[in-house]
Order: structure tokens, then C-alpha cells, then sequence
């Protein structure tokens, strides 16, 4: 029988050739571990982590004999990271529930995960799946009121203000807006800064404009947040945000910077630091009407051993600053009436066609009620009268269905001539007249008795309660049951 030579461990084994080709199919016909064996199921890229605790769950292939679990996050200052040991899972199903109280809030870059498989023919597998975002704790979102105008407002009371935990330096920014767009000015205090710089240093100081158009809240830059940079040496750039994931769970953001033209001023001061003015248009804003927008200023500054901090008005750090959810939100204030022309002619004239109503009532109010020299100059006759027609209707205050018609009949002086009277004395006609003397007693018995209020409206000559309420409101600005809760004696 033919035979083939069999290469092995310790030498040369002669096989006769079907023999050869069993032990050749047997050897394939174990199982064998595919390129890809492990994926991530939970947590899932694209919906943030909002709770305290993070579910971790992989899909695996039979091949697979047990998985470690890792994760990677930045510390609460940015500057720092941690790997951690989730925890090791020897059986299906390979998911475990990650406490993450103490862990802080992950954003812009988020947390990476690692799983590490091993195999049933001893082999190994990794599999990772970067940009798990966690907001599952509370974040402080500052706000600002950008104020219509020419120019931002350069007061310190109304600034925001730009800080680091990292950095002594002082900044402050402040928003303004007109019809051309919004403006920003920015105040950086750095005793550090000179102009004598390394090119490379000077190119990385500066001031970053990041803006939310559509207060998204996301965890991450996205392709429509407007990203404005601003260095202290160089022209404006406008940066294009292109987050993109790969099949292999890699997750980044490019970040592509394109020159932009912006009217803009920087002033240098050696040793003192620098001011920032720009421009924004309302094309570039792209706010679809809405009257705020979600905001970070950042300020770049230098320290003693020239390296680059960043200040942020959200207080945040690392690459969480670039996380919108984080950022504060401008408020665009109202446009002043008065900031139009035409407006401003419109409401001039509404003002003038006012006051000449107005003096025309006025005039037409002396005439019909007299000038206070003209009432003393009233005769004996007429005093005379009032004090009588006064006294009839004080006779009879509280009779409810009281008419000028009895006053005239107890009186014997006409019904017009009693109005005439009783106007040039008090200035009213007389049915207020009547109504205020009621509400005077009212008053009274509402203050020192506890009678109700119907009662009292009835002792009073009212028709009603309803009646009474109607000129407690005309002659008091207010109602029978506030009177008597502010005033009644106990």
C-alpha cells in the first residue's frame, strides 16, 4: 500500500494515504474561533447612560470559554484616567450590571470598554467599544442674557465668567446682539501672556466659541454645532465636528479647521493679557427664529511652566467642555421698542395725539365741574342748598331703593340742580356720592363688628353683596373681605 510521510512532534510517522486524508479532516473538523466572536450589546453607543448603575452585556459565539470585562474613564478633573476590572464571567450569560455612583459624568470622549475572551482552544479575543457617554449625574448649566446693542456690555456685573480649576487666571466674556448678528467680547487677565512667545504657543492661545444653534443638549460635538476659533496670533477658523464610529468599536471625533473670514480685534498687552472682539452673523448662527442657544466660551491661557490650560464659562474640564449638554444657555433680551426709527416715530406721535386728548379732557373736566376758586366763590344760597341736600341723603343713606327723585321731593331743589350742587362741592354726580357715603358705613361696620358681609351690605342700603364689592373696588382698589382681614379690630 502507498504511503505518505506524516510530519509530528519527535520525527517522521509513515501513513498509508487514506489514513493520511482521516487525520487531515479530522483536524478541520474541529471547531474553529471566528475573526469576530464577541460584540457589545449593552450599552449601546448612541443613547447616553443616565442611570446609576450601566448594564454590560455581550453577544458571543460558542467558541468562547469566558470574558473579563474592562473599563477606561477620566477622572472628575479631565487630566487623569482610570482602567478598571468590571469583572470576570466564566458561563453565558457574560453580562454584568457596573455601579457607576462614584464613577463622574463622561462626556466628550465618554468611557471605553474592553473585553477580553478567551477562547475554547486557549486562544484570546479583545473587543472594544469607545464613546459610552454618562450623564446619569446632575450638571450645572450657567445662563446669560445677551442685551440688544452695538457692542457687548464690558461691566463685570454682567459677565460671564471663565474659569479652571487648574488655572489662577482671570476671564470674562459678555454676548450683545443687533440686527447683523451676535458680538462677543472676551477678557482674559494673564500675567503670563507676552507677545514673545514661541509661534507654536502663540497659535495655541486664544479664545474657542462653541454654540448649540438648536439646544440639542448631546454628550458630544456633532456636525451642527458651530465651533469658532479665534487665536491670539493667526486668522479665525470656523472647525467642522465629524464624529464617526467603526465597525471595529473605535469611536472619534475629526475635527477639520477651515479659515474663516470674521470681523473680529485682538488687543495684546504684554504681561497683562489679551481682548478678543468677534462678530458672529446671524447666517452663521442659523437660530431658526428661536430666542436662545446653547453656549461655551473657552479662553486659552499659559502657566509657569508653559503649558496650556483652558478656561471654561461651563465649568467643566478635559474634553468634557465640548460636551453641549454641559454648556450654558444665552438668552437674546428683547429689542427696545425705541431701537427702530420708524417705531420710534410711530409710538412719538401716538404720545403727542395722547397728550392732546388728554388736555382736552381736562379743559373739558374744569368746565364742566368748575376751578377750585370758582367753587369758593359759590354763593351763600348755593352752600346753603348743598348742606340741605347733604343732610337728606345722609338721612336716608341706607334706604336701598334711595333715588335723587326723593332727595328733590324732601328737599324741594330739582333733581338737576341737586347733581349741579353736589358736583361742584365733591366733583362726583350724585349717584357716586350716595355709593361712597354706603361704602363709609360699610367700612366701618366691617372693621369693628363680625357681622357678614351680606348683612352689612343690606344694613348699608346695597342691593346686593355683589353691589357692594363694585364700588368697594372703584373708590378702594380693593374688596370687602381684604378690608376687613387687614383692618377689623379683635
Amino acid at each position: 500500500m502507498r504511503q505518505h510521510v506524516l510530519k509530528i512532534r519527535g520525527g517522521h510517522v509513515p501513513v498509508p494515504i487514506p489514513l493520511y486524508f482521516l487525520v487531515i479532516l479530522a483536524v478541520n473538523s474541529f471547531p474553529q474561533a471566528p475573526d469576530q466572536c464577541v460584540t457589545f450589546e449593552d450599552p449601546k453607543p448612541d443613547a447616553p447612560v443616565t442611570a446609576a448603575a450601566c448594564t454590560v452585556s455581550l453577544q458571543t459565539c460558542e467558541s468562547v470559554r469566558s470574558v473579563m470585562i474592562k473599563a477606561h474613564y477620566f477622572s472628575e478633573d479631565g487630566a487623569t484616567a482610570d482602567t478598571v476590572v468590571l469583572g470576570s464571567i466564566s458561563r453565558p450569560p457574560f453580562k454584568l450590571v457596573w455601579n457607576i455612583s462614584d464613577v463622574p459624568n463622561q462626556l466628550g470622549r465618554g468611557v471605553t470598554l474592553f473585553a477580553v475572551a478567551t477562547m475554547k482552544n486557549g486562544s484570546a479575543q479583545i473587543r472594544k467599544c469607545e464613546g459610552i457617554f454618562f450623564r446619569h449625574k446632575p450638571v450645572a448649566r450657567p445662563s446669560y442674557e445677551a442685551a440688544y446693542g452695538s457692542k457687548p456690555d464690558d461691566r463685570r456685573r454682567n459677565a460671564m465668567i471663565l474659569g479652571s480649576a487648574l488655572s489662577h487666571v482671570q476671564a470674562n466674556a459678555s454676548i450683545a446682539w443687533d440686527k447683523t448678528g451676535c458680538m462677543f467680547r472676551i477678557d482674559v487677565n494673564d500675567p503670563l501672556f507676552y507677545t514673545g512667545l514661541p509661534s507654536k504657543k502663540l497659535d495655541s492661545i486664544g479664545v474657542e466659541i462653541l454654540i448649540d444653534r438648536h439646544n440639542r443638549r448631546l454628550t458630544h460635538l456633532t456636525d451642527d454645532i458651530l465651533i469658532l476659533t479665534i487665536p491670539v496670533s493667526g486668522q479665525p477658523a470656523i472647525v467642522h465636528a465629524k464624529p464617526k464610529r467603526e465597525s471595529d468599536g473605535s469611536f472619534a471625533i475629526r475635527r477639520i479647521k477651515v479659515p474663516y473670514p470674521l470681523s473680529s480685534s485682538i488687543q495684546k498687552a504684554d504681561f497683562k493679557g489679551y481682548t478678543i472682539r468677534i462678530s458672529i452673523p446671524w447666517k452663521e448662527l442659523d437660530l431658526r427664529r428661536q430666542k436662545s442657544f446653547g453656549c461655551n466660551v473657552l479662553a486659552r491661557v499659559v502657566d509657569e511652566e508653559g503649558h496650556i490650560h483652558t478656561l471654561s464659562w461651563a465649568r467643566q474640564a478635559g474634553e468634557a467642555v465640548y460636551a453641549p449638554c454641559s454648556w450654558g444657555e444665552v438668552r437674546l433680551a428683547d429689542k427696545p421698542l425705541l431701537a427702530d426709527f420708524l417705531i420710534a416715530c410711530i409710538l412719538s406721535f401716538i404720545a403727542g395725539c395722547a397728550a392732546g386728548s388728554l388736555a382736552i379732557l381736562v379743559y373739558r373736566q374744569v368746565v364742566r365741574l368748575g376751578t377750585p376758586l370758582s367753587r369758593f366763590e359759590q354763593s351763600e344760597e348755593d352752600e346753603r342748598e348743598a348742606a340741605i341736600v347733604e343732610q337728606a341723603i345722609h338721612a336716608q343713606v341706607t334706604k336701598t331703593d334711595l333715588t335723587i327723585t326723593d332727595i328733590s321731593l324732601k328737599t324741594a331743589i330739582s333733581p338737576k340742580k341737586i347733581n349741579r350742587l353736589i358736583r361742584r362741592k365733591h366733583g362726583e354726580t350724585f349717584t357716586s356720592f350716595l355709593m361712597r357715603s354706603r361704602i363709609e358705613i360699610a367700612k366701618e361696620r366691617l372693621r369693628s363688628s363680625h357681622s357678614s358681609e351680606a348683612s352689612i351690605a343690606s344694613s348699608c342700603g346695597f342691593s346686593s353683596v355683589t353691589q357692594m364689592e363694585k364700588y368697594f373696588r372703584k373708590f378702594y382698589r380693593t374688596t370687602p373681605y381684604k378690608y376687613r382681614e387687614h383692618y377689623q379690630v379683635t
